[in-house]
């Protein structure tokens, strides 16, 4: 992954200020624990590129365990487990 990539992503929503909103608007500390985990991904691509991908699959299954437990999510999205 190109660190442009990253850092454009990034901005969209790991973000130390996407992090302050959410926590002023009293979202969960699970989706709180992602966003600062996703704020960390530039750093893990500086200082340890090989274990990247490792984090991004982190995230991600976190984030879907986390998505399971709305009802939304389970009638809606296509993702497969």
């Amino acid at each position: 992954m190109e660190q442009k990539n990253i850092v454009k992503n990034k901005k969209l929503l790991f973000s130390p200020h996407m992090h302050h909103m959410l926590k002023k608007k009293g979202y969960s500390k699970d989706i709180l624990q992602i966003i600062e985990e996703g704020c960390e991904l530039e750093d893990i691509f500086s200082l340890l590129p090989n274990e990247l991908d490792e984090a991004i699959e982190d995230i991600k299954k976190e984030s879907l365990l986390l998505l399971k437990n709305y009802d939304e999510y389970n009638n809606f999205f296509w993702i497969e487990d």
